[in-house]
């Protein structure tokens, strides 16, 4: 649910149970470990799977759809330039 009273009564929990598991991937990848690569990426991922609930989806899919919108390398960037064109606004 994408409320205001839901953040802190349900993503919470999320953010929490997923904040328990990363630092031991980390600590386990040993020194000179990426910390995107280990908890950062994989944290995002498994959070905004959960928070969407996209439970089915896997992480390497969830992180390659959101890095890909970040970076703007994606069909989303095209379909917002047809989405202006249709409305008029580009």
């Amino acid at each position: 649910m994408l409320k205001p009273k839901a953040i802190p009564r349900d993503w919470s929990r999320v953010f929490e149970a997923n904040t328990r598991k990363y630092p031991a991937a980390s600590r386990d990848a040993g020194p000179g470990a990426d910390l995107v690569e280990t908890s950062s990426g994989p944290f995002a991922a498994d959070c905004l799977r959960e928070m969407l609930g996209f439970r089915s989806v896997g992480r390497h899919d969830a992180r390659r759809w959101s890095q890909a919108i970040m970076d703007g390398d994606s069909p989303v960037q095209e379909d917002l330039g047809l989405t202006r064109a249709l409305v008029g606004g580009g």
